[in-house]
Order: structure tokens, then sequence, then C-alpha cells
């Protein structure tokens, strides 16, 4: 079914362009992060801790990825350079950011008359 979504060239294309927006955003957020709590990592450090706290998600862990996301997010960080703490304090901040962003979603979906979620 979802499949069928994006069966058309257009329509998977705009996906694509969509996703790399989403992502360039979100990669943007990591190293501003960054740069504010002056980590003194190479350009590419914020971006292998956005890869390794993303693939992090695949692991079964608790809800909200608390814990798994941020050690893999510090450790990506780490690898570039990153004192430890440093590192740590980037995850936490980047998982904290994003709390009241899913928090809004949340009530965006609710609050869409004909969209709540089924029982």
């Amino acid at each position: 079914m979802a499949l069928a979504l994006v069966r058309s060239v257009p329509r998977a294309l705009a996906l694509l362009g969509l996703s790399i927006i989403v992502w360039g955003c979100e990669g943007t957020a990591f190293v501003i992060m960054a740069a504010s709590i002056e980590a003194g990592v190479a350009v590419f450090g914020p971006w292998l801790s956005l890869a390794a706290g993303s693939l992090a998600t695949a692991i079964p862990n608790a809800p909200g990825y608390i814990g798994t996301v941020d050690y893999f997010a510090a450790l990506g960080l780490t690898v570039y350079g990153a004192a430890p703490e440093v590192a740590a304090a980037l995850a936490l901040s980047i998982h904290a950011l994003w709390v009241p962003l899913t928090v809004i979603g949340l009530l965006c979906l609710v609050s869409v008359p004909g969209r709540q979620p089924s029982r």
C-alpha cells in the first residue's frame, strides 16, 4: 500500500526532496548546537553524531529513545575529538530540543478534525 503512494516518479522525487530538506534541517541543528557549546570538532562531527543517533533508533530501547540515541549521538561526536562530557551535553541538548517539537506535532495530529487516531 505504501509503495503504491510513491509509484509515480514526480511524487517520489518530491518525497526525496522533502527528505533531503528535513535531514538537512536536523543536521543543521546538530551543527549549530555543537558550535554553541564549543565542541571543538571537525565539520563532520555533528553529522556523524546525527547519523549514529538516528541509526540507534533501530535498536529496541526505552520510549522516546532515551539513552540509546543519546549514547550513540555522543559517541559519534567523540570520534571527532570532542570530550565525553561535551558530547553528552550535545546529545542531551538535542534530545531536549526535539521534545517540544514532538509535542507540537502530536497536538497538531489530534487537533485536525477527522484525523484522530483509531482506537
